[in-house]
């Protein structure tokens, strides 16, 4: 979060910098109440010349109301991600580097009840 920012218009920013989606349904689903945390593996944690140890996160659930034209990698400055895909969910932990998974196998148990569309 940047000084002065709520988490919940965090979420949103970071969401349009990284992804381009601006069509979330505005109100989230629910949230992580804890921050969840991970370190960098050695040799990773430095960018523009500064040292850092890992990332601290609070995690929201939005309802994407867009298509696939919605999303934009390059939307805004440096690109983050080379690319995106669909997948199932409960799925997405053995998608992401192993330094992250802790994190991402607690948001599906945590945001589970929100991965059904129709829920």
């Amino acid at each position: 979060m940047d000084d002065g920012e709520s988490p919940e218009f965090g979420a949103l920013r970071e969401l349009w910098e990284e992804t381009g989606v601006t069509v979330a349904n505005l109100t989230p689903l629910g949230h992580i109440e804890d921050w969840l945390y991970y370190d960098y593996p050695p040799g990773m944690a430095k960018k523009k010349g500064k040292t850092f140890k890992g990332q601290r996160q609070l995690w929201f659930a939005y309802r994407f109301n867009g298509s696939e034209r919605d999303v934009d990698l390059t939307s805004h400055g440096t690109q983050e991600f080379s690319e995106w895909k669909w997948a199932k969910f409960a799925k997405t932990p053995n998608s992401v580097v192993p330094f992250k998974r802790d994190v991402y196998e607690r948001l599906v148990t945590a945001f589970a009840r929100y991965a059904d569309p129709s829920a």
